[in-house]
């Protein structure tokens, strides 16, 4: 039975955002959902529920360039413009490229709790560097929302909403991963949206832009406009259903209410295996601070010091449910046992399963989590009987780099 994945992702997640971790990534685009009126009080879709990982294909391309183009026609290719035509990222055409980016990946919505009209979403990025479905992607930051439970911040849109739209194309559509679907497209060629009618999941979102940035000069004297073409694109890739008991948000431990301080003490370095570390890390530490807890989420102020870059703290705010990344729900760690496989995610192409449980070497009673994928291993250990975050050790194979994070004073 599929259990618990969000919880050792979130860490995972904070982690890899740490910097050296991984290479930065252009953000992929989020859905937006704005045909959604959020007041309409439609009501929920009956397949919005705790336990349910969406996944997605995310992907961003920026070139600059005197001339060129950013798409190709490819009836296989991850882009679907609003009349259903596909394409694929292309190489510069005749001219010269000044800057390039792009980068591609997973986004993953797991959804928390459904209440009052509200729903609580983790998201989940996943980089990938390589090609999709060959290399394993590596976790890079996570957030906690609460959106509107109609609209779910755009992830989909009410049936009976879709119903009274008049769409760019409305009829058959098949994803990047050979699923079928009636869709409707909303929007215009810059930037649009694709439903499937039925249930009001998203499919697809684009949004595309060129901006000129100024001019080139050839040896001549000839001037030439620069312009910059950026393409951001999410396709759907899967729906499961996980473990609500594991998946949901479940009970805040009680340690966790407004003025709480947690104080952690980590470093980053080099690793040529788990274990085999061979220079000393470079130093940081992190302070999460609870601001306030309403309605089972608790809002933070998280401030981040790394010493050896000579840079001032670095401060953002934070939202988490009963597991955010720094504890988890006592009642779920104590019914864990050693060997316990919670989850395989075949998107991910990861495996998490319970490492430890019970006293460690100082005696305390802990669980510790263990998700890996060729591209990364991560361990989260958790104090079972108050459900705080003790350690957490991630090990990147692609950069060869690992973090340790381990809690130093909780007041």
């Amino acid at each position: 039975m599929p259990r618990r994945p969000a919880l050792v992702a979130a860490l995972a997640s904070l982690l890899l955002a740490l910097p050296g971790l991984a290479d930065p990534v252009p953000a992929p685009v989020s859905p937006q959902g704005g045909a959604i009126n959020p007041g309409a009080n439609l009501p929920v879709p009956d397949w919005v529920k705790p336990g349910v990982r969406l996944v997605y294909y995310s992907g961003s391309h920026s070139r600059d360039s005197g001339r060129g183009a950013n798409l190709v026609p490819d009836p296989n290719g991850p882009i679907r413009d609003d009349q259903g035509n596909r394409y694929s990222w292309a190489k510069n055409v005749g001219g010269p490229s000044t800057g390039n980016t792009a980068g591609h990946g997973y986004t993953v919505h797991d959804i928390l709790e459904v209440k009052d009209g509200r729903v609580t979403v983790r998201t989940n990025n996943y980089v990938v560097m390589g090609a999709i479905g060959q290399a394993p992607p590596i976790a890079t930051n996570a957030t906690t929302t609460v959106y509107d439970a109609a609209t779910g911040g755009g992830a989909w849109m009410h049936p009976q909403t879709l119903q009274a739209r008049t769409g760019k194309f409305s009829g058959p559509y098949q994803t990047i991963t050979g699923q079928n679907y009636q869709a409707i497209i909303i929007g215009d060629k810059q930037h649009h949206q694709t439903y499937d009618v039925k249930s009001g999941l998203l499919l697809g979102e684009l949004l595309v832009s060129q901006s000129n940035i100024g001019n080139t000069v050839d040896p001549d004297g000839t001037i030439n406009p620069r312009s910059r073409s950026s393409a951001a694109v999410v396709s759907f890739v899967s729906f499961r259903q996980l473990d609500p008991a594991f998946a949901a948000a479940g009970q805040m431990p009680t340690f966790v209410r407004p003025g709480l301080t947690l104080q952690y003490q980590g470093g980053i370095g080099a690793s040529q295996a788990i274990g085999g570390y061979n220079t000393p890390p470079s130093p940081f530490s992190v302070t999460l601070t609870v601001d306030r807890v309403n309605q089972g989420v608790a809002h933070c102020t998280s401030v981040s010091q790394f010493p050896g870059l000579g840079a001032p703290p670095a401060r953002e705010p934070k939202t988490a449910m009963a597991y955010g990344s720094y504890w988890a729900p006592t009642a779920m760690l104590q019914g864990l046992r050693a060997g316990q496989t919670l989850d395989e995610d075949p998107a991910l192409m990861t495996r998490t399963v319970v490492r430890h449980a019970g006293p460690d070497q100082q005696g305390r009673n802990v669980v510790t989590l263990h998700t890996a994928n060729p591209s990364f291993d991560g361990y989260q250990t958790y104090d079972r009987n108050t459900g705080v975050l003790l350690d957490a050790l991630l090990v990147n194979h692609t950069t060869n780099q690992y973090t340790r994070l381990t809690l130093q004073n909780m007041r």
